[in-house]
């Protein structure tokens, strides 16, 4: 197993290793290294591709607030490389329902205009233009045979991913 901390590039790698320290480095590395920045998924994908050289299982742990052809260009080079890629899109809770009830200014991420506004007037459309951005990602995932899931930020990443891997192991184990 090996790790890649990135925004808009890698920020800390840890090599694929099946030594026993490796965890503990992977530990470190994600406890060292917070991610509060915007991210380049395509460009990040191209620096990690360019270090793999035998095919292997990707874990991409990403809120993707992407735009999904982005994503989509991203995830056709894994696939085209042969790898194989779970995808965990991590979504606060607040952020993906507008749970907020008083006056708040909104910023763009991307450098628009704030603009400020009562959530309970734009909750509706609001949670369904996020809905359909999680039901576009994962379109765009399982339309390149990848897994995809949404974790909360209130939840543990664990679960999902033993679940994912213990599943995938069955299958593996069914197809030979």
């Amino acid at each position: 197993v090996g790790l890649g901390v990135f925004a808009t590039e890698l920020l800390a790698i840890v090599n694929r290793s099946s030594q026993t320290g490796t965890w503990r480095k992977i530990v470190e590395t994600l406890a060292t290294h917070p991610v509060d920045a915007q991210t380049d998924l395509s460009r990040v994908v191209d620096q990690v591709l360019g270090q793999l050289n035998h095919r292997c299982l990707i874990v991409l742990i990403s809120d993707l607030l992407a735009d999904p052809a982005m994503v989509r260009e991203s995830l056709a080079r894994i696939r085209h490389r042969g790898h194989d890629l779970i995808l965990f899109q991590i979504v606060d809770q607040t952020e993906r329902t507008l749970a907020i009830d008083d006056l708040v200014q909104f910023e763009g991420l991307e450098g628009e205009e704030t603009v400020r506004a009562d959530p309970a007037d734009i909750r509706d459309a609001y949670t369904r233009a996020f809905d359909a951005h999680i039901a576009a990602v994962r379109k765009e995932a399982t339309a390149f045979g990848f897994d995809h899931t949404v974790v909360s930020t209130h939840d543990w990443l664990g679960p999902p991913l033993v679940a994912f891997i213990s599943r995938r192991e069955a299958l593996m184990r069914r197809s030979r």
